[in-house]
C-alpha cells in the first residue's frame, strides 16, 4: 500500500458532520505523512526502527539532514503528531471541527508534497548529511 493513500482517506473525512470521521481524518492525515518520510529515508539506507520510538526518530533524522525542506517536514511531523494524538486520545477536546480538520489535513498534503518533490539526488544528499551528523 502506497501511505499516501491515507490522504485520501483524510480528504474524505475531514468535513464530515461525524466527529469520529474528522478525528479519523487527522490521524491519517499524520501517518500518511509519516509513512511516506520514513519509507524515504529506509530506501535512503538509514536505520530507522519500526519499533516504539520510531516517530521521534524519523523527525530527529530530517532535523540532522541540515536541510531546510527537511527541517520544515519534522516540524510538521511534529504538530500533527500532537494533533493525531489529541484527535486519538483527548475525546473531552472540542477543537476538532470542519474546518480545524481542513486546515490539519492541508498542512499533511502541503508536506507530503514537499517530499515528493525531493529527487534521488536530494534523497541521497538529506541521507548522507543525517549520516554525517551522525558519525556514520
Amino acid at each position: 500500500m502506497d501511505p499516501q493513500d491515507f490522504l485520501n482517506v483524510a480528504r474524505a473525512f475531514y468535513s464530515s458532520p461525524d466527529e469520529a470521521h474528522r478525528r479519523t481524518a487527522v490521524s491519517r492525515a499524520y501517518y500518511a505523512l509519516y509513512l511516506t518520510a520514513h519509507q524515504v529515508l529506509e530506501t535512503e539506507g538509514l536505520p530507522v526502527t519500526r519499533r516504539w520510538g520510531a516517530h521521534a526518530e524519523v523527525r530527529d533524522f530530517l532535523r540532522d539532514a541540515g536541510d531546510a525542506e527537511a527541517r520544515a517536514v519534522a516540524d510538521g511531523l511534529q504538530d500533527l503528531s500532537s494533533d493525531r494524538v489529541e484527535a486519538d486520545y483527548r475525546m473531552t477536546l472540542l477543537r476538532f471541527n470542519s474546518k480545524t480538520c481542513a486546515l490539519i489535513v492541508a498542512k499533511a498534503q502541503l508536506l507530503l508534497a514537499t517530499v515528493s518533490r525531493w529527487t534521488p539526488a536530494a534523497k541521497g544528499t538529506i541521507a548522507a548529511n543525517i549520516k554525517a551528523a551522525r558519525g556514520w
